[in-house]
């Protein structure tokens, strides 16, 4: 999932995710029978990933406000990106988008791959993408520390190792 949270971010920001995959790591030695499993695919504009799990947005009080659309414009030709905008309005409000991994094992990737862009209002603007497991340990990092030059208005594709999600 991801958490948009309070704070620096501009009222009415917006950010853009296109291709949301985890991939093997080619130095790590793990050889797996496919290498990409993409978990959204936002081309096909509905509240599931590819894996049939459900996708929803979460919000932190009554005052917050999130939505979500399917871009076509925002991709350059590409297919659709799936659009965030929101609004928050309290101190440490936050809002998110969850995709549902389902009971997917993940013990054989090695990367969390992401592509991300946000509007000019909010150029180097950060936000949290986390890991939750079938137990409810779950695990977050900050997607500007993989991100030398920050988040910008441009299409930048953002690779976590998995091991940064520690405890998950």
């Amino acid at each position: 999932y991801m958490k948009l949270v309070f704070g620096n971010n501009k009222k009415g920001a917006t950010y853009y995710i296109g291709n949301f995959t985890i991939k093997e790591d080619a130095s790590a030695g793990v050889r797996i029978d496919k290498d990409v499993l993409v978990i959204d695919d936002f081309n096909q504009g509905t509240d599931q990933n590819v894996l049939g799990g459900q996708s929803l947005l979460f919000y932190g009080s009554h005052t917050s406000h999130i939505e979500k659309q399917f871009a076509a414009d925002e991709r350059n030709g590409q297919g659709y990106s799936l659009s965030l905008k929101y609004e928050l309005n309290e101190r440490l409000d936050y809002a998110g988008y969850v995709s549902y991994l389902l009971d997917l094992d993940l013990w054989q990737y090695q990367l969390l791959s992401i592509k991300v862009k946000t509007d000019k209002e909010a150029v180097n603007q950060d936000f949290v993408l986390g890991i939750k497991d079938t137990s409810g340990n779950q695990s977050k990092v900050q997607i500007g520390a993989f991100v030398p030059d920050g988040i910008t208005d441009e299409w930048q594709t953002v690779v976590i190792p998995l091991i940064a999600f520690e405890g998950v």
